[in-house]
């Protein structure tokens, strides 16, 4: 099981989670949604060991991959290299062809395009042999077509090896797209779980 078990965090006199507990289901991607300071990204850094809980249990899966909202990619190498940083020597060719970047393994990062940089990253994450990925909302900045674009292509690369997968987002669009479920946080707590979530649905829970 990955998730978290009766955790308590605070950062300093700010208490986050009381009493927190969540389950996420193997080969299942799971949204987390709320307002600013809820605690979104704190579940994902506690879910990868990056922060550790007060109290409580975090059944977490190692190792992860993450993807955050910046590309993070070295400008200094080029495509092949960023991902044989990762995950080693190897021929990526046909890898880069599925994300439309067929012919750009020897580019620098400068060269990319937004999508591209994305894209990039997402199937770094996917083919790193990890058990988890996490998402720190990876869609942000995009416009909207260029959105859809990569969010397709994130959903092609983890259908190929489906893993449970935590995707934080303000974005009702986004979570009802990707994600076969999606919780709403508030005041640190669980205050909805929907499965099979639709726009409609989230948009009106967080503006409760």
């Amino acid at each position: 099981m990955i998730g978290l078990k009766n955790v308590y965090k605070s950062y300093g006199e700010r208490r986050v989670f009381s009493d927190l507990s969540i389950e996420f289901e193997p080969n299942r991607i799971t949204a987390i949604l709320g307002g600013s300071g809820v605690g979104k990204t704190t579940i994902l850094r506690l879910l990868s060991g990056l922060t550790d809980p007060d109290s409580g249990e975090v059944l977490g899966a190692n190792p992860v991959s993450f993807v955050f909202q910046e590309d993070r990619l070295a400008p200094h190498l080029t495509v092949n290299q960023n991902l044989e940083l990762v995950l080693g020597k190897g021929d990526y060719s046909a890898a880069l062809a599925d994300v439309g970047l067929e012919g750009r393994g020897n580019d620098y990062p400068k060269n990319l395009s937004g999508g591209m940089a994305r894209r990039l990253c997402f199937l770094r994450a996917c083919l790193f042999p990890s058990e988890l990925i996490l998402l720190d909302e990876p869609f942000k900045g995009l416009d909207l077509k260029l959105k859809y674009a990569v969010m397709d292509a994130f959903l092609d690369l983890w259908k190929k090896n489906p893993r449970t997968a935590v995707l934080v987002t303000h974005d009702p669009e986004e979570a009802a797209y990707v994600a076969s479920r999606a919780i709403v946080l508030d005041d640190g707590a669980v205050k909805a779980d929907f499965l099979s979530p639709d726009v409609e649905s989230l948009r009106s829970e967080l503006l409760r």
